[in-house]
């Protein structure tokens, strides 16, 4: 039942986003750190390229195409997020 609601909240999350421009998903900036992986393409980045906060959670990305990819579409990259920090299964059932 617990991840029955974890997932509609998500889904509910996902579609108050899904109404929201990239500027506004996009807008708080933070300093990129050593080691951090581009979003877009999944390579470093240096401390040149940007590093965007989305729900608290770090995303990495080279600036021009990378940051175009990401801009164009924040959503897919925003569910990869919460995809990866939701328990697993065998964390809810055994």
């Amino acid at each position: 039942m617990r991840l029955v609601r974890s997932l509609a909240v998500a889904l509910a999350s996902v579609a108050g986003w899904a109404q929201q421009p990239a500027e506004e998903i996009l807008q708080t900036e933070a300093t990129p750190k050593p080691g951090e992986i581009c979003a877009g393409c999944n390579q470093p980045i240096d401390s040149l390229d940007k590093v965007y906060l989305m729900e608290g959670q770090r995303v990495a990305v080279h600036r021009g195409h990378c940051d175009d990819v990401v801009r164009a579409a924040p959503l897919p990259i925003l569910a990869r997020l919460r995809a990866t920090n939701q328990p697993s299964a065998e964390r809810w059932f055994g």
